[in-house]
């Protein structure tokens, strides 16, 4: 072979290797502009989500169970909906811009992390007492799939102009009845007042210490019923008929008052027993709040009420659910 071929051969591989690489450059620079491109597309369509919901933006971290356990259910509240339609990374830059914490949900088994949830609930509710026997959680689910639009917070005469369903307000007939008998509306003053004294009564050995926890009590009850119309938590005026009305476990309590309330409303206390029952069970187990919760909410219906509760049961639970599965695996 000439010398003249030997450098046309080198020339011809250089040219090669030069239009390989030319070629590599300009997909690397293509593909950073893309990148580029795509990044500041999510920012930009991110807040423009913000904005759009700005009114509801503190149900973010709500929207992230929605999407996950309910992605194709249309929800009464608008940023559910939207929230479900966004792509993965769109829904992080959202929670981001909103400094929101992002959940890796999706590591989870969908149809059976609330069935998780709610046995790991039983179990730490029964270790401390707070119930005699289990109690049917069809009422939980029904709270969302059958009765998730009820209102918990609203007035009928002023949303029946927004062609809103008399059925989502609670029995105002059945109420009408309880209040004749003292009773104001069972809400989460109620529920969790009455577990806190169980607990605390359980915890102090003296009657001299229950005696002074109830003149507590007692204060704290008189002063709480003047600022917060739903509370209906009523002491005893006597020490003694504290006593004996803590004999009853709690959550035995409201269920007896289940069946004699309408489904609808039965689906709600249902709900407020176990959020409730959740935050007692972690300030005793761990002697910490579970607060403050991210998001800023007002709980309007029960699908609200079926996400917060939700929330508190993965931020009491989701770790000791997920130690005993690696435990499981690495038997």
């Amino acid at each position: 072979m000439s010398w003249i071929n030997i450098v046309s051969l080198v020339i011809e591989i250089l040219s090669f290797f030069a239009t390989i690489a030319v070629s590599i450059t300009i997909f690397v620079i293509e593909s950073n502009r893309q990148s580029r491109e795509k990044i500041n597309s999510i920012k930009n369509r991110a807040r423009e989500f913000i904005q759009d919901y700005d009114n509801e933006k503190g149900y973010l971290p709500l929207a992230q169970f929605a999407n996950f356990l309910h992605p194709l259910h249309k929800h009464y509240r608008k940023i559910y909906n939207e929230f479900s339609k966004c792509e993965p990374e769109l829904q992080k830059e959202i929670l981001r811009l909103s400094n929101f914490t992002y959940l890796n949900l999706n590591k989870y088994n969908s149809s059976k992390f609330v069935d998780e949830l709610l046995e790991k609930f039983s179990e730490e509710a029964k270790n401390l007492e707070l119930y005699s026997s289990l109690f049917d959680f069809k009422y939980f689910y029904r709270g969302f799939d059958l009765w998730a639009g009820m209102k918990i917070n609203g007035n009928y005469e002023i949303d029946k102009s927004n062609n809103e369903n008399e059925l989502n307000y609670f029995d105002k007939k059945f109420y009408r009845e309880y209040y004749a008998n003292c009773y104001s509306r069972l809400g989460e003053n109620d529920i969790w007042l009455r577990l806190l004294d169980y607990s605390s009564l359980n915890h102090l050995s003296s009657d001299i210490e229950k005696e002074r926890y109830y003149k507590n009590a007692k204060l704290a009850s008189s002063l709480l019923k003047e600022t917060t119309p739903i509370y209906g938590y009523i002491i005893p005026n006597n020490f003694t008929d504290f006593l004996k009305m803590h004999d009853i476990k709690p959550l035995d309590y409201y269920w007896s008052l289940v069946t004699e309330c309408p489904e609808s409303e039965c689906t709600y206390i249902v709900m407020e027993m176990v959020h409730n029952a959740t935050l007692l069970i972690n300030r005793v187990k761990n002697k910490d709040w579970l607060v403050p919760f991210e998001g800023e909410y007002i709980v309007e219906r029960n699908e609200d009420l079926f996400y917060v509760t939700i929330q508190t049961l993965y931020s009491a639970f989701i770790k000791d659910i997920e130690n005993v599965s690696k435990n499981k695996k690495s038997l």
